[in-house]
């Protein structure tokens, strides 16, 4: 009797580690906020995401994410335009990354596929002139007509 009393408690203890630790690496996200993409004939494409809105978020952007919903993403606002390069290194989904300009035009589309080298230098660098940065699921920007030249609600 007391053996099935302990059962119980001691089946926790053991299973919150073990389901922590098949966790790691997966960033339960809120989608709190939304970009908008006026897309060919007036289609509009929202996009649910998360804002990277500090420079440690930034560094860790998507890293060790094995999913996103297909139509959330990340954003990274920057305080001015300029030239910003993004890498894949510790990333598991491929993306398309949608540069924007202050403009609130789409500058360029790039599709990026994880870096799984074990030197990181070797990790492809993937630019564009942009005031955000949109990452999203790897072929998102073709289904939805988003290209270069694509007006953002940011």
């Amino acid at each position: 009797m007391k053996l099935a009393k302990l059962f119980l408690p001691v089946a926790i203890l053991v299973a919150l580690p073990i389901a922590y630790l098949l966790t790691l690496g997966q960033q339960p996200f809120d989608f709190p906020s939304k970009v908008a993409f006026e897309g060919p004939k007036g289609k509009v494409t929202v996009i649910r995401v998360v804002v990277a809105d500090s420079p440690v978020k930034q560094a860790r952007g998507l890293m060790g994410v094995e999913s996103l919903p297909r139509d959330a993403g990340m954003l990274f606002p920057f305080a001015s335009e300029a030239n910003r390069s993004f890498w894949m290194a510790n990333t598991k989904l491929p993306l398309d990354i949608i540069f924007i300009g202050a403009g609130r035009r789409v500058s360029s589309v790039l599709t990026a596929q994880p870096c799984r080298v074990s030197d990181l230098s070797a990790c492809e660098l993937y630019s564009g002139n942009a005031k955000w940065v949109l990452e999203v699921n790897a072929g998102f920007a073709k289904t939805h007509g988003i290209k270069e030249g694509s007006t953002a609600t940011v």
